[in-house]
């Protein structure tokens, strides 16, 4: 080996030492529960002081237990273990020594450890370690002795310590002392020999006495088990009794002889079947259990059948009396025809069918005391009522059939009197029939209800009806209140009958108005409506009583349904018969010479509320004088006067096609949904617009009578009255903004222009048929949307208010015309000639300063004379100052606005000799005229 490898040899054997010190020394002052990892798994060996401890575990435990300490590394010698013939199958191992000072406690040590480390997969762990403290001892001048000098010492006091025990081996004491050890070593043998006996003793005492528990234990179970075998038996002798009971009922249910379903015998037997099937249900382990529950459900559903045939057996008693009875009453003394009133016929069917009703409710009510929740059950009370209802409803039907023929016959100039009576009626009969059948079908979840003067329950129930699933608790109940909801339905659609052929077939508009005032207001509203919401409060406060889970049931509920389907066909009815008035008596009215004189009419009644204001001061007069003469207070007819409506704004001045509308309007908004009337209001006013037109149209080419152009009366007739309908269809307005049917209202348009002119241009260019280009009239045919659609939003409440800015527009037009038309024609040509180049205006002699000012006086005249006409015209008209000043705004603006023009004009072209011989008036003086 060269020297090179030798020192690089040496370099790593340094190396290692280095990092296992770091190791060691680390986990041996603060992770000692670490520190058995750096030791070898087979045989290590650590030697303290002397101590020679082996084994891994030893070692470990041994470490733990020495106090903390605290190293300080001072020297570290490390070299290979030689390698020799013998030890060559050795793993590769490091000798190295550790010197250094520890600190355990409070004191300080010096310290040397020799470790013989091996490799163990793949790194060194301590093989051997010896451990050795030194003592300070001072020889001369307080130099301490190291690891050689510390030996040779030990070894000198070894054998020092040596020959003194051969010394002492001859002395007396020393033998007496070596006999008491034998002595010593022999009681001690014996002492263990002793404690073996006392040990196997109670091995045996405690093997005895457990034995005998266990004996004492087997004998109190064989005991305890013989008691619980005489009850088993006395237990199974009692459960037999279950089940040698199923035969002997069925047996009786089955048994020829009638069984009385609510005798005492029938209501034990049904207790019995009970207890057992509870009993057998609680105990499915029993052997045959299951069996013989289902031989006690064959004998519950045998009970069931026989209640189900007593009640089917009632009722059918009940019909056959009725019909013995009716035969026995129209072959009776005073009967020349054979024949009985509907009254007594009526009298026969609640008569015999009340006496009858308590056994049947005895029956149903056993059977629901006792199994209420069985499936069975229900499907048996389900059909009962079925067959109940059935019954009735043969019986009945022709006697309601014939009653409301009766009154078809007798009312038949009278619709509603004939829907008020026949309503009336069919209400009293559903009563009755709701009061008949609580006779026979207890219904817990009515209880709650309330019973009116007149005898009939009245149920708390308005509520949203929503069908329960099968195995909710009130599924029954719900199928309850469908079938005599199916069976009033059944009857109100007699009258249904009867009425909407009635309905679709009335040509006047008020009749039907009426009778959807009858049905839906008196009838539905009322007789109905106000009953269930006092039921409503009275089913709250039973629900406050502890009736929280049950349901309550309104007996008119299919009337109302029924009655509200006859409304539908009535609006519709409305509906179409309005659309056709607005056509016929409103679109289309001719009006007579009275209803087109105006102002004259105006007029009239103008002098008519100037007499009676006139009547009024002179009573004020003398009420005055007769409060001074009697010095005390009275009531002045001021305040009545004041309140009186001007005879100008009473409606039936109005204009005809106005007051009809209104007047339907007002009927309609009362019955009709919002979104309908929305509909009809915007045909009717758009009728009554076109009217207003037509009648504008008539007044305008009459002959002249007042002061003032008949093209004038036309506009404010039109105003006044788009006014009125403003005012009268304000309250409608804000309904609708409140409801969801304030939204637009949509017409649909189909255009076909787009197909005609496809089709034409197909037809006449016939050359281009097959030519590839965007000119192919062949491919525009066949490719382009044939029809168009459109919505377009018809808000009737835009209606008049487009129509009435319409005609204030063309009044504002008016009155321009009639001001200031020939200054404005003027100001026209005087403003163009005055753009051309080289524009003097003593050139132009129609802007001469004398035609200058024959225009303005004449312009002026016309201010003075037209604008009070224009004034006393609006008064007369509409009588309203704030609207009469709005709409004289736009006309004074433009006014000012042409004089201002003129000024402007006069100011800038002529000179002061020409502006004065113009001589036009001040704006001042048409300010005065506009605002006096």
């Amino acid at each position: 080996m060269s020297v090179r490898e030798r020192v690089d040899r040496d370099e790593d054997v340094c190396t290692e030492a280095s990092k296992i010190t770091c190791l060691y020394y680390e986990a041996m002052d603060r992770k000692r529960d670490k520190i058995g990892h750096l030791y070898v798994a087979v045989d290590p060996t650590l030697l303290w002081n002397g101590n020679n401890l082996q084994g891994y575990d030893d070692i470990c435990k041994f470490i733990q237990q020495l106090p903390q300490t605290d190293h300080n590394i001072q020297s570290v010698d490390a070299q290979r273990l030689p390698t020799i013939e013998e030890t060559k199958d050795l793993p590769e191992g490091i000798i190295m020594n550790v010197a250094g000072t520890v600190t355990m406690g409070l004191t300080s040590h010096g310290f040397v450890h020799n470790f013989v480390l091996m490799r163990e997969d793949g790194k060194f762990k301590t093989l051997y370690r010896q451990w050795t403290i030194l003592c300070t001892l001072s020889i001369d001048g307080g130099e301490h002795i190291l690891a050689e000098k510390w030996a040779n010492i030990m070894k000198e006091r070894w054998r020092d310590e040596s020959l003194l025990v051969e010394k002492a081996s001859d002395c007396v004491e020393t033998i007496a002392l070596r006999a008491n050890i034998m002595r010593l070593r022999t009681m001690q043998k014996r002492m263990n020999e002793c404690e073996e006996r006392m040990s196997e003793l109670s091995t045996g005492y405690s093997s005895v006495t457990s034995r005998t528990s266990s004996l004492h234990d087997a004998c109190e179970r064989a005991l305890k088990n013989q008691t619980h075998l005489a009850s088993m038996a006395e237990q199974i002798k009692a459960n037999l009794y279950y089940f040698k009971q199923a035969n002997l009922i069925f047996k009786k249910l089955s048994s020829g002889t009638k069984l009385s379903v609510t005798g005492q015998s029938f209501t034990s037997i049904l207790s019995s079947i009970d207890e057992f099937l509870q009993l057998l249900r609680s105990h499915r382990e029993w052997k045959e259990a299951d069996v013989y529950i289902e031989k006690y459900e064959q004998c519950l559903s045998r009970a069931m059948t026989c209640i189900r045939a007593s009640v089917l057996n009632e009722i059918e008693a009940a019909a056959m009396d009725v019909s013995r009875r009716r035969e026995e009453l129209s072959g009776g003394e005073g009967r020349k025809d054979g024949s009985i009133t509907d009254e007594e016929t009526l009298t026969l069917l609640y008569g015999v069918f009340s006496s009858r009703a308590q056994s049947v409710k005895s029956a149903l009510s056993v059977a629901e005391s006792r199994f209420s929740g069985v499936p069975e059950f229900e499907a048996m009370l389900s059909e009962c009522m079925q067959v109940y209802f059935s019954t009735r409803q043969q019986l009945i039907n022709p006697i309601l059939e014939a009653t409301l023929a009766q009154l078809a016959a007798t009312q038949n100039d009278s619709s509603c009197t004939l829907t008020r009576s026949s309503s009336s009626f069919l209400l009293r009969v559903i009563d009755d029939e709701f009061r008949l059948y609580r006779q026979f079908f207890s219904m817990e979840g009515m209880d709650g209800g309330m019973e009116t003067p007149g005898g009939m329950s009245v149920i708390s129930s308005r509520t949203e009806r929503i069908p329960p699933t099968p195995s909710s608790p009130s599924s029954f109940f719900w199928s309850e209140t469908s079938s005599f909801d199916q069976f009033v339905e059944g009857l109100s659609r007699l009258l249904y009958n009867i009425l909407r052929p009635m309905v679709i077939h009335n040509p006047h508009l008020e009749t039907l108005t009426e009778l959807c005032a009858i049905l839906k207001v008196e009838m539905v509203d009322q007789r109905c409506g106000l009953m269930a919401s006092m039921m409503e409060g009275e089913g709250m406060e039973s629900r406050g009583g502890m009736n929280i889970g049950r349901r309550s049931f309104d007996p008119r509920g299919a009337f109302v349904r029924v009655m509200g389907e006859l409304v539908g066909d009535i609006v519709e009815r409305i509906v179409y018969r309005a659309e056709m008035y607005a056509q016929s008596d409103i679109a289309s009215y001719r009006p007579s010479p009275g209803d087109l004189a105006y102002p004259e009419k105006l007029e009239m009644m103008r002098s008519i509320e100037e007499g009676q204001k006139k009547k009024t001061s002179v009573s004020e007069v003398v009420e005055e004088e007769r409060e001074n003469g009697e010095g005390g207070r009275k009531i002045s007819t001021s305040s009545i006067s004041l309140s009186t409506p001007s005879a100008v704004d009473l409606h039936c001045l109005w204009y005809p096609t106005v007051r009809r509308s209104v007047m339907v309007l007002a009927k309609l908004f009362k019955y009709i949904d919002m979104g309908v009337f929305q509909s009809i209001a915007r045909d009717i006013l758009i009728s009554c617009c076109v009217s207003l037109d037509n009648a504008s149209t008539a007044i305008s080419v009459m002959p002249k009578k007042s002061g003032w152009s008949r093209s004038l009366d036309s506009i404010l007739f039109v105003i006044k009255h788009l006014l009125i309908l403003r005012e009268q269809t304000a309250p409608y307005r804000h309904a609708a903004q409140r409801s969801d049917a304030s939204l637009p209202t949509r017409d649909l348009s189909i255009d076909f222009s787009k197909m005609r002119s496809s089709a034409s241009n197909l037809l006449y260019d016939r050359s281009k048929w097959f030519e590839l280009s965007t000119n192919n009239a062949f491919l525009e045919l066949l490719f382009q949307v044939p029809i168009q659609v459109s919505e377009p939003t018809g808000d009737s409440r835009r209606v008049i208010d487009n129509r009435l800015k319409q005609r204030c527009n063309e009044l504002v037009s008016l009155s321009n015309t009639l001001l200031v038309k020939e200054l404005n024609d003027f100001l026209d040509l005087a403003e163009k000639e005055a753009v051309k180049t080289g524009f003097v205006y003593k050139n132009v002699p129609s802007i001469a300063p004398k035609e200058i000012q024959a225009i303005g006086g004449r312009s002026f005249k016309n201010l003075s004379t037209n604008w009070p006409m224009i004034r006393s015209a609006l008064n007369l008209y509409i009588g309203v100052n704030e609207t009469e000043s709005i709409l004289l705004s736009p006309m004074r603006s433009l006014c000012i606005s042409t004089w201002t023009r003129l000024h402007s004009f006069v100011s800038s072209y002529l000179s002061e000799e020409d502006q004065s011989i113009a001589a036009i008036p001040s704006l001042s003086h048409i300010h005065s005229i506009i605002r006096g």
